[in-house]
């Protein structure tokens, strides 16, 4: 299965001619798998609301989340991407766009990895007020990059503070959700 998807990659990379970097699937994305685990986790006691990726790629962190398809919605700005994403994960929702386009929704997680260290602080600081005022969100999952190497590392906690968004940890968990 795993080489199969692989070269199914590969070949709607051609066909979609969307960026090399997408054919790499979750299985050799060690943060992905890890992220959709803890998501399933997180939602051990149900759901009352959309997943949202934004950032979603080919839709395998998504994929891996075990909730209906109509609960699940991914977002990318690379129309040729979202359009492979329908062939890559038949039935799963793609739109094409980013946090600006998310609005008017109930959403149990919002997920924003691996794309954030990409974009500055205004740019981050003016999309993510947008969708946090727009929608009401339950909890934010985004990852922390070091700079150097990376362009940017963002102050997630700081920012959403400053929101007036209420912070709690979860017993055992090192990572901050907002609620």
């Amino acid at each position: 299965m795993k080489l199969f998807r692989k070269h199914y990659y590969i070949i709607l990379q051609h066909i979609f001619q969307f960026n090399q970097w997408h054919t790499a699937t979750i299985y050799e994305r060690e943060y992905a798998m890890w992220l959709s685990k803890k998501v399933n986790s997180l939602l051990s006691g149900g759901s009352h609301g959309q997943i949202i990726e934004v950032g979603c790629g080919l839709g395998d962190i998504l994929s891996e989340i075990h909730l209906p398809n109509h609960q699940k919605t991914g977002y990318d700005i690379e129309e040729n991407v979202i359009k492979a994403l329908k062939f890559a994960h038949p039935g799963l929702h793609g739109k094409v766009g980013s946090l600006n386009n998310i609005k008017n929704q109930t959403i149990d997680i919002l997920i924003a990895v691996n794309w954030l260290h990409a974009l500055d602080d205004d740019w981050f600081q003016r999309n993510m007020a947008y969708v946090v005022k727009h929608n009401h969100i339950n909890r934010i999952i985004v990852d922390t990059v070091p700079t150097p190497p990376y362009a940017y590392s963002h102050d997630y906690i700081e920012f959403l503070k400053n929101m007036d968004m209420f912070w709690k940890r979860n017993p055992g968990d090192s990572d901050a959700w907002a609620e």
